[in-house]
C-alpha cells in the first residue's frame, strides 16, 4: 500500500500526471477504434468487455486524485464515447450501442473507483491538496 500511496501523492501534488496518463490512455483509444480494419480481430472476453475496460482505465487516474474539474471531465470521457461510436461507420468499422453502453459503464465504475480510492487513501490520512 505504501507504494501507491507515494504514487498517489505524486499524482495529487502534480496533477499533469494523472492528466497526461488519462490522455495516452484516450489517444489509444482512439487510434485502435478509428483504425480501418479488414476484418475485426477476436476478443478473447468480448469485444464488450474490452470496451468497459478501455473507458475504466481512461476515468480511474483523474477520479483518483478528485480532480478539479470532474464532472466537466467524466462528460468529455463520456462524450469521446459516443463520438467514437458515431465515427466508426465512416472509418470501415462498426458503430454500436452496446459498445457505446459498455463504454458508459466504463467511465461511470472508472470514476466511482477512483473516487473510492480517494476516499481510502483520505481515511489513511494521505494528505490531498485542495482541490
Amino acid at each position: 500500500m505504501t507504494s501507491f500511496m507515494t504514487i498517489y501523492i505524486y499524482m495529487k501534488h502534480y496533477p499533469w500526471i494523472a492528466y497526461g496518463l488519462s490522455a495516452m490512455i484516450a489517444m489509444a483509444i482512439i487510434t485502435l477504434s478509428l483504425t480501418p480494419l479488414a476484418k475485426l480481430p477476436e476478443a478473447p472476453g468480448g469485444d464488450k468487455l474490452h470496451h468497459f475496460i478501455a473507458y475504466a482505465a481512461l476515468a480511474f487516474p483523474t477520479a483518483v486524485i478528485k480532480a478539479r474539474h470532474l464532472i466537466g471531465v467524466t462528460f468529455c470521457y463520456l462524450a469521446l464515447g459516443a463520438g467514437i461510436e458515431l465515427i466508426q461507420p465512416y472509418v470501415n468499422r462498426y458503430g454500436e450501442w452496446g459498445d457505446m453502453v459498455a463504454n458508459t459503464c466504463g467511465v461511470l465504475l472508472g470514476t466511482l473507483g477512483g473516487l473510492a480510492v480517494f476516499a481510502l487513501l483520505k481515511s489513511y490520512g494521505v494528505s490531498d491538496r485542495d482541490n
